[in-house]
């Protein structure tokens, strides 16, 4: 005899809930290792210059960089890019620039998906079937939910963000548990 096991919900309850988020640390390690590059290229940049003026303003970003993680001034990646043996250096900063934005692209998706998963659960908040199964077992979590199913994202507040995460966690037990 086989037994087949199935959860409460149907595994189309938890498809808006699985958007793709990009994975923070390889974004994170891949900052880091540009920053070290860039490190790295300010060291040899400042070993291959000999002109004053322009060691100066290398020296200078170089010290800004190390010490606020601030890249250079279009100005001073002007005066960088006017001489030939710094190419290597202005790569370095345009892969950091890279890195850097592709961030605060993964930070937005994160930021729409969060948005639009809590307005999933808000819906989830206001269903019937789950109100029904509450009743079982969190009648604090179902007195809680008119008001957090009333409630716009922005103006959450720890009790409401506390609901969602309760209510996705009953949600993940009656779509993933028998």
């Amino acid at each position: 005899m086989t037994l087949i096991r199935s959860g409460g919900l149907p595994l189309q309850a938890w498809e808006p809930l699985s958007g793709g988020v990009p994975d923070w640390d390889v974004l994170e390690k891949s900052e880091q290792l540009a920053s070290e590059r860039l490190l790295r290229a300010f060291d040899e940049a400042l070993t291959n210059i000999s002109e004053i003026p322009l060691r100066t303003i290398v020296y200078n970003a170089r010290k800004a960089f190390f010490q606020r993680r601030k890249l250079p001034s279009p100005s001073v990646e002007a005066s960088i890019q006017a001489s030939a043996n710094l190419a290597p250096l202005l790569d370095c900063i345009a892969v950091l620039k890279q890195a850097r934005l592709e961030k605060q692209r993964a930070e937005s998706i994160f930021e729409q998906n969060l948005e639009a998963n809590y307005k999933v659960l808000q819906g989830l908040a206001l269903d019937e079937a789950f109100h029904r199964a509450l009743l079982f077992t969190s009648h604090d979590l179902l007195a809680s939910l008119p008001s957090f199913a009333g409630k716009a994202y922005p103006f959450f507040d720890k009790k409401d963000r506390r609901t969602a995460l309760s209510a996705l966690q009953y949600l993940t037990r009656m779509v993933f548990k028998t």
